[in-house]
């Protein structure tokens, strides 16, 4: 899993999963952001100032070649919901709370924060799906990922 660099923004990219699978893991580096958050924030309820947030999320999307119009996130909650998206989440629009989407969509762009939490990439081959599911202590004790299995076994 080597690093990868665009125009400043470091990320890992599994090389083992399918190459139609666009995936990252950022690092923070390459962001807007000054110290506390420095620099590569993207997380909104932190007390980084709205605008950075936005600039270090575009540098985000444009180091994968993705469109910030295709985003779909949730309210993180450290639990187990599990929400599918068919369409991206309308920017002004609340958040569901879920600590696992799951898409077949394509044109999606699945978007979590993880900080010091496990992030975990689930992807089936035969029906194209995918789920991003966040496991803290608390998610992982619950049994976020087993949520998410479930959750596309039962829907795809």
């Amino acid at each position: 899993m080597p690093f990868q660099t665009h125009a400043g923004v470091r990320y890992f990219s599994f090389e083992s999963l399918d190459s139609s699978v666009t995936q990252a893991l950022f690092t923070r580096q390459g962001g807007v952001s000054p110290a506390p958050w420095a620099s590569l924030n993207v997380g909104g309820t932190v007390g980084d100032q709205p605008e950075r947030v936005r600039e270090n999320r575009l540098r985000a999307f444009a180091a994968l070649g993705r469109d910030p119009a295709t985003l779909f996130d949730v309210w993180q909650v450290h639990g187990v919901n599990v929400v599918v998206a068919d369409a991206p989440h309308p920017p002004q629009s609340a958040h569901q709370q879920a600590d696992a989407i799951l898409t077949d969509k394509p044109g999606l762009t699945l978007f979590m924060r993880f900080a010091d939490c496990v992030p975990i990439l689930l992807y089936d081959p035969v029906r194209k799906a995918v789920s991003l599911a966040h496991a803290g202590w608390l998610g992982t004790v619950r049994g976020a990922a087993r949520a998410a299995v479930e959750a596309m076994q039962a829907r795809f």
